[in-house]
């Protein structure tokens, strides 16, 4: 099994596995998703700014440099929310 399919074998349950999914699981997994964005997409569009600005671009080159730093955020903050609902609604921890 390669690295790709190892990292992504996570998210594929077992055809006898059933997730347990409530309510209370769902407004857990939001609380984590509200408070990775409220913190990761800030530092990432900051981060983007100082970079920016470190190399004297101008408005519309620190709206690309932005971009460059939020995007794989934004990936990286959807792939751990999917995660925490991997965690939330896994049987083995209800």
């Amino acid at each position: 099994m390669n690295r790709a399919a190892r990292l992504f074998s996570i998210f594929t349950p077992t055809p006898n596995e059933r997730r347990h999914v409530s309510s209370a699981s769902l407004v857990r997994v939001a609380s984590v998703s509200i408070l990775l964005f409220s913190l990761l997409v800030p530092a990432a569009l900051a981060a983007g700014w100082a970079a920016g600005m470190l190399v004297h671009l101008g408005n519309a080159g620190l709206v690309v440099s932005e971009a460059v730093f939020a995007l794989p955020m934004l990936v990286l903050c959807g792939f751990l929310v999917r995660l925490a609902y991997e965690a939330e609604t896994n049987p083995e921890n209800q």
